[in-house]
């Protein structure tokens, strides 16, 4: 039995965390070949779909991903029996979602269902329990730049993000994320790390970020920097912690200055300002949204360091 997990090629080429969860949880189970190709433009995916070989096809739809699968959605529709497609992509395009396997988010608990039931495998994969992602079946010797989560999720309500739809948010066990980093930096000579996190630090009491994850980034004496991040969730003394730790930079989003748009979450623009130079750490505020114009630019180009 044939399995062929693939992504579409995207402008900022991240390797496919979602992707690399599934085949973690699916290989070495049975008589099961395992193919995972990543950053595919169209004609390369037409040409995977033509191959009769492949009992079944998953394909990960993010965002940049939406135009090309609807690019080629005939030969999708020609073989709809063998493929899933999953992520936000699908959910917000009405004629992705329209085909027979289709899963609106990036649940890989839910992929694996839908596996079991197209295939009659019995593959396990509890809820509550992320593993990390295995690159091992790509063509890659080094990863200077690792892409890696620590959570899956977002306890925020910002209704123009996908990422607000998910109703609960799930963290990875420390023993978990230790075994991707050991990974990471032994296997594939990793020098700095990226959280792709929606909301690294934020969330309930279950979040353990500081606790657990911190002890580990000081033992592997990694740089290691932050998508995702609150205001609600940092401030100095822990800001201080995260720079001992090897953190550089923490992305946090702004969408407008009005109070007048409605974010759904709350954000402390003093607060902001009073962290956006800090002294041991760089935060950049980027303008996600803004109304009637981006408020930010002329902010950050006069009055923000970078570093």
């Amino acid at each position: 039995m044939k399995i062929l997990i693939a992504d579409f090629k995207k402008k900022r080429p991240w390797l496919d965390c979602d992707n690399g969860e599934l085949f973690n949880v699916l290989k070495n189970k049975g008589n099961i070949e395992l193919i995972i190709k990543t950053q595919l433009n169209e004609i390369e995916l037409i040409n995977e779909i033509k191959d009769s070989s492949y009992n079944l096809i998953v394909i990960h739809v993010e965002h940049q991903g939406i135009n090309q699968a609807v690019s080629i959605i005939d030969e999708l529709k020609r073989n709809e029996h063998r493929i899933i497609l999953y992520g936000y992509g699908v959910r917000f395009n009405k004629t992705l979602n329209n085909l027979k396997y289709t899963i609106v988010n990036d649940d890989i608990h839910k992929v694996v269902e839908y596996i079991n039931i197209i295939l009659g495998t019995l593959f396990e994969y509890p809820y509550g329990k992320i593993l990390g992602a295995d690159y091992s079946n790509l063509n890659i010797s080094s990863i200077f730049n690792y892409p890696i989560r620590y959570s899956k999720g977002c306890e925020n309500s910002c209704p123009y993000c996908e990422r607000s739809l998910e109703k609960i948010k799930e963290y990875r066990s420390a023993y978990e994320f230790e075994q991707e980093l050991y990974q990471a930096v032994n296997k594939y000579s990793a020098k700095v790390i990226t959280f792709l996190d929606s909301s690294l630090m934020g969330g309930d009491k279950n979040n353990r970020f500081m606790e657990d994850i911190v002890p580990i980034l000081e033992k592997y004496n990694i740089r290691w920097r932050a998508n995702g991040v609150t205001v609600t969730s940092i401030d100095d003394d822990k800001i201080e912690l995260l720079r001992r730790s090897g953190c550089y930079l923490l992305s946090i989003g702004i969408e407008s200055f009005s109070d007048g748009v409605k974010i759904g979450k709350k954000v402390d623009f003093e607060k902001i300002k009073r962290l956006r130079n800090h002294a041991c750490i760089a935060v950049w505020c980027g303008d996600n949204e803004g109304y009637p114009l981006p408020p930010l630019n002329k902010w950050l180009e006069e009055d923000v360091n970078v570093y």
